[in-house]
């Protein structure tokens, strides 16, 4: 990269939208503005479909960095390598069963692309898709999921983060790991992540 030229990566929730709803577009306006001297890239939780708008908005043609870490692909050129890394399916079902069996499961949803599966209807998790259009499955994740997914999300009682984290240390070995995002008076909402899967990997293999 010509030292004149910056790589700015920039991530969405809580940066270029808070609350799903409100819009930055003073900011998003000038990202577009530097987009035309440098390489600015989206590097979000989310799935493409739930990115697009912003991408095509900000006028953007280089790569998008999605699901954390674990999808990364440029719209602009299909001939670009795709980077991707998964959760596996059986470790998913086990992670459920176990957390079932335990009497701390609330809810998840795993999502592979642009499709979501929810364990169960619930607003809290719903919210997380906005207006992205996304297919979205319900039921047993063990009929659901057909294949490994990129993303793995899961509510469960108040007061389980020192479980999660003991599973986590017990079970997950060296590959994987579960991050808590949210733990207040209603539940524990944490994500089960392949670590091989992060921003910053995904920025350096892009760079």
């Amino acid at each position: 990269m010509k030292k004149d030229k910056w790589l700015i990566v920039i991530d969405i929730d809580g940066t270029l939208i808070k609350d799903f709803t409100q819009y930055d577009y003073k900011s998003m306006d000038y990202l577009k503005k530097l987009n035309k001297k440098h390489d600015v890239v989206i590097a979000t939780g989310r799935a493409y479909k739930a990115t697009e708008e912003l991408y095509n908005y900000m006028e953007l043609d280089g790569p998008v960095i999605n699901f954390n870490g674990s999808y990364t692909h440029n719209p602009r050129n299909p001939k670009l390598k795709i980077q991707t890394t998964f959760i596996s399916k059986k470790l998913i079902l086990k992670t459920i069963a176990d957390f079932l069996a335990a009497g701390i499961f609330i809810n998840a949803f795993t999502e592979h692309n642009d499709d979501v599966f929810t364990y169960k209807q619930d607003d809290f998790l719903d919210s997380f898709f906005g207006k992205s259009n996304r297919k979205q499955k319900y039921g047993p994740l063990d009929k659901l999921l057909k294949t490994n997914q990129h993303s793995c999300f899961i509510t469960t009682n108040v007061g389980t983060v020192p479980f999660l984290l003991d599973y986590a240390k017990e079970n997950l070995g060296n590959e994987y790991g579960i991050r808590i995002w949210t733990n207040n008076d209603k539940y524990v909402f944490s994500e089960l992540y392949n670590l091989q899967a992060s921003k910053g990997l995904a920025i350096r293999r892009i760079v």
